[in-house]
């Protein structure tokens, strides 16, 4: 399946590296590299970013329960830490020389525009590389809904999951020895199989409006370029 379009899901932690938050230069200099050849093949390509490497809603509030800290505020807190992610890596895209637009949900006068798709699918026909922060907007939806979700309003021909290993398993391959990979899979084999490739909210959002899902390993060279080929890597989970 050779792409032309993509919204690459990118989880905080990958920023951070080696490190157990925040951000690694190498982590950033390694997508930046990643991302680099497709937009000089004309990619289009959009890209959502996680907050994990500087705060996730749902571990703050369990660690400050009885605080008074409620769900709604620490999911808001998060989806401002995914605009925090997007300035910092537009900057470097744009340092190097790669068209960036940053968008979120609700937009920051004077920071970040607000979110249309419109104005993101426009940016991406005049070759700039969008990235949608901000999560979906709403509490209690993670980024990965939000990634489905942008990537279906955009029009791409895939969501592309970069994660910690190279595709799918039948269980965590750094817990169980006997994980199997899965080369391909449906939505539904996804969804009825509870593999955890993305939230049950996210995975059903793909398959009703039949968009496909690829997962890949993050650090592994060259992955990205090979999957907008159409070689075998990682992953591929189609509409039934």
């Amino acid at each position: 399946m050779v792409l032309r379009s993509i919204l690459l899901k990118v989880s905080g932690e990958a920023l951070a590296g080696n490190q157990d938050s925040g951000f690694e230069l190498a982590a950033l200099a390694w997508l930046v590299a990643e991302l680099e050849p497709l937009v000089k093949n004309q990619i289009l390509l959009a890209l959502v970013i996680g907050a994990g490497n500087l705060i996730r809603g749902s571990v703050l509030k369990s660690q400050l329960t009885g605080s008074g800290l409620r769900q709604v505020t620490a999911d808001q807190m998060g989806m401002l830490g995914t605009i925090q992610n997007g300035l910092l890596v537009r900057d470097l895209l744009t340092h190097r020389g790669i068209p960036a637009a940053l968008y979120a949900t609700h937009g920051i006068q004077s920071v970040v525009a607000p979110y249309s798709v419109d104005d993101a699918r426009k940016a991406m026909a005049n070759g700039k590389l969008v990235i949608c922060a901000g999560g979906t907007g709403n509490p209690l939806f993670t980024t990965d809904s939000a990634a489905c979700l942008r990537g279906i309003e955009l029009g791409v021909d895939a969501v592309v999951k970069a994660t910690q290993v190279d595709g799918v398993y039948s269980a965590d391959p750094q817990k169980d020895s006997n994980a199997v990979r899965y080369d391909a899979l449906t939505l539904d084999e996804a969804i009825e199989k509870r593999l955890g490739v993305m939230d049950g909210t996210a995975i059903t959002l793909c398959r009703d409006n039949d968009m496909p899902v690829i997962v890949y390993a993050f650090r592994k060279a060259g992955a990205l370029s090979r999957i907008i080929e159409g070689s075998a890597e990682g992953t591929v989970i189609r509409p039934s």
